[in-house]
């Protein structure tokens, strides 16, 4: 009933392994793809997800997710559960070695997790970084050693503060 679909995936396993054994670098980079698609999705579905109600949170987390497997569809990139789903036809239909079916796991598992750590790279560097609009800020400037600094309890900055306004003196000692 199914054997036509079956084959179809074991010929689909047979082009995947034949396509790392033509360019280990290039299928390499297609799981480091996939693998930065995947996080930049869950970035997204976290973003959109946070302050949500708990109700409304899976439905948001399901649906903003999903734009990760779409990514990987659209730009052809090699995701690991994909891999595992197409070894197993390709090695029932004997379409492929055990020794081919493992190199095409090992691969993709190591790519996805370097595109994975490359994009959290990006980002705890991009936090490390400061914006050009924060670098004109003037820094802060500590005091000599031995120099006193002005704190709030000090005083007020204009010691001369008319009578009769919001924080005066006069209105404190009235409150109460």
């Amino acid at each position: 009933m199914y054997a036509i679909t079956i084959d179809q995936f074991a010929d689909a396993a047979r082009d995947k392994v034949a396509a790392m054994q033509r360019s280990p670098f290039g299928f390499l980079v297609a799981a480091m793809l996939a693998g930065g698609y995947i996080g930049i999705a869950n970035i997204l579905a976290i973003s959109c997800a946070t302050g949500l109600t708990p109700g409304a949170r899976p439905s948001v987390l399901g649906a903003t997710f999903g734009v990760g497997l779409i990514l990987i569809a659209f730009a052809g990139a090699e995701l690991f559960t994909g891999c595992v789903m197409l070894v197993g036809f390709g090695l029932t239909r004997q379409a492929l070695t055990v020794s081919q079916a493992g190199g095409m796991l090992v691969l993709v598992w190591f790519g996805n997790l370097a595109g994975a750590i490359v994009l959290a790279g990006l980002f705890i560097a991009r936090r490390r970084v400061r914006p050009a609009r924060w670098r004109r800020l003037p820094q802060r400037t500590r005091p000599a050693q031995g120099q006193r600094t002005r704190h709030r309890t000090d005083g007020p900055r204009n010691p001369v503060q008319p009578a009769g306004l919001p924080g005066s003196l006069d209105q404190r000692a009235h409150c109460g």
